[in-house]
């Protein structure tokens, strides 16, 4: 199945061997355009803000763990079994 795979894909590029510098131009004149660029920095500016935002949300103290660490309540100190497991 590979083989053929292979085959067939050579046979392709064969039958359209004068179209290839052409498809080389337009990809690499594509990649490096402009807007090309313009656009892959504002998604790696997206990225990095949205990264850093559920970062932010998931690791800051909120109102309800600060709520917990000052709860009059007692805290659950662990069983001999469940600290035999943690130990571990």
């Amino acid at each position: 199945m590979a083989v053929a795979y292979v085959v067939f894909g050579l046979i392709i590029l064969l039958t359209n061997l004068n179209a290839i510098p052409n498809a080389v131009y337009q990809i690499v004149y594509g990649a490096f355009h402009p807007e090309a660029v313009a656009g892959g920095i504002v998604g790696v500016c997206f990225k990095v803000a949205v990264q850093k935002g559920v970062a932010r949300g998931i690791f800051s103290p909120t109102r309800l763990a600060w709520a917990l660490r000052l709860s009059p309540l007692p805290r659950l100190k662990p069983t001999s079994l469940s600290a035999r497991a943690w130990s571990q």
